[in-house]
């Protein structure tokens, strides 16, 4: 069973995100894609290293999947 709180992760993941965009100036949407895209590069090697790539493959998919059926719930502040 997994300690960590699926609530807690998005919290932290998103506070993470906007502190680094605007401790670097990361401010352009160009700019903004370019280190998420990385982060998500980042991101997915971690995952296949620890849990295989059959997972890591997963994880994306899954992401994809939501990007294509769910609005974005962030807004720009």
């Amino acid at each position: 069973m997994s300690k960590v709180d699926p609530q807690i992760a998005a919290m932290l993941s998103e506070k993470l995100i906007k502190e680094f965009c605007i401790n670097n100036q990361v401010d352009s949407p160009q700019d903004i894609a370019m280190v998420l895209e990385m982060l998500i590069s980042k991101s997915a090697r971690a995952i296949e290293k620890y849990n295989g790539t059959a997972t890591a493959r997963k994880v994306c998919d899954k992401t994809s999947y939501q990007l294509s059926v769910s609005p974005c719930e962030w807004h720009r502040s």
